[in-house]
């Protein structure tokens, strides 16, 4: 019962990966035609004639027909080139999207982002900024995830822990600040009350950023 229902998702994907491609050729092979017949009055030029000749070489490799076809051969072939696709066994289908997805969870693992952690107390702020402009020259407001910061770049967005209580949030730096000493990190109402540190005023944090 799972198969029949996995196999029905991957014919379904596999029809529109198959008109994708039948597209994207048909589209290839016109831009190439075009390109020749546009090209051709040119090659009486030298410098001309040589990037010329190489259209025309690659026209004559794309379409069996050359380039005295119309478009509606292109939109046939590759109508032919789609029927043929969609022939393909549910076996082939799921080999064909299980290759796919390994090679997704390569390149994700290749590019597995590096992340630095700074310890320290948090505190909030907002009374007597709202609607004054930030160190990013974005107005501050109470009802968005941002934060202020003493270092780390402007715009770049940052996990907050909140130790006590393992509540977590994510905010924007947008500001500079906390300058009070052994704070790194000031908050605005909302991201504060998302950690549950709105009455305290301070809470001991891990800030996670990651490249």
């Amino acid at each position: 019962m799972i198969l029949k229902i996995i196999d029905a998702i991957l014919g379904k994907l596999w029809v529109a990966l198959c008109i994708t491609a039948a597209l994207m050729r048909m589209l290839i092979k016109i831009i190439f035609m075009l390109t020749g017949r546009v090209l051709s009055p040119l090659r009486k030029i030298k410098f001309i004639d040589k990037y010329c000749q190489g259209v025309a070489a690659t026209c004559n490799a794309v379409s069996v027909a050359g380039a005295k076809s119309s478009p509606l051969h292109y939109v046939a072939d590759a109508s032919s080139k789609f029927k043929s696709g969609i022939d393909a066994s549910a076996a082939h289908r799921r080999v064909f999207f299980a290759a796919i997805l390994v090679l997704l969870l390569i390149i994700l693992a290749m590019t597995e982002r590096s992340c630095s952690e700074q310890r320290g107390m948090a505190s909030w702020y907002g009374p007597g900024f709202y609607g004054k402009p930030t160190a990013s020259g974005e107005i501050f407001r109470a009802d968005l995830y941002t934060a202020a910061h003493k270092t780390l770049p402007l715009g770049t967005k940052v996990t907050v822990i909140n130790l006590n209580n393992n509540k977590k949030v994510k905010v924007k730096i947008n500001d500079r600040g906390p300058f009070v000493e052994g704070r790194i990190i000031d908050l605005s109402k909302i991201a504060a009350e998302k950690l549950d540190m709105l009455e305290s005023g301070i809470a001991p944090v891990i800030v996670i950023h990651c490249k």
